[in-house]
């Protein structure tokens, strides 16, 4: 049975696209990543990881696997906040992604007030300027709707000149 403690290095990789990357997410080195997917690839009898150009990638027969992974971390993370806000206060961590305009114009002067209204709350913002996926964002601002994917979709507001 593969460990969970495997999967999730694979959900790394999957969620940052290079071995390095995923190395830094998880807080280990490379061959940590690569000795674990391997592992996790023994268990399976199957490989995990194709060499492709830009250098090691998920296995597009792992794939659905990797998908599953990522969603189980990601609902597990919900699952906790949820359980930390049963006293009704919001706390929790939140990463954001948006556009480079959307920070400096809307967020970054937001962010000192939101900071003293919700101290419990940690909020991880990454620039992004568009993505039909969240990846491992759990609020995501773009300048066009996205056409594909299974996201909740709200219009948020107008910047001028758009």
């Amino acid at each position: 049975m593969p460990r969970w403690d495997d999967l999730r290095f694979l959900a790394a990789l999957l969620k940052t696209g290079t071995l390095t990357a995923a190395a830094r997410e998880e807080g280990v080195d490379p061959a940590t990543v690569s000795r674990r997917i391997g592992r996790l690839s023994e268990t399976l009898g199957i490989e995990l990881l194709v060499k492709s150009p830009g250098g090691w990638e998920v296995n597009p027969a792992a794939r659905p696997l990797a998908e599953e992974a990522l969603t189980f971390e990601s609902r597990s993370h919900q699952a906790i906040n949820a359980l930390r806000a049963r006293d009704g206060a919001l706390q929790g961590d939140i990463t954001l992604a948006a556009p480079p305009a959307v920070f400096s114009h809307i967020l970054n002067p937001a962010l000192p007030d939101f900071a003293r209204r919700y101290p419990a709350v940690d909020v991880a913002l990454r620039q992004r300027i568009m993505s039909d996926s969240l990846g491992d964002n759990d609020l995501m601002v773009t300048p066009v709707r996205p056409e594909r994917g299974r996201l909740v979709v709200r219009r948020l507001g107008h910047l001028a000149g758009c």
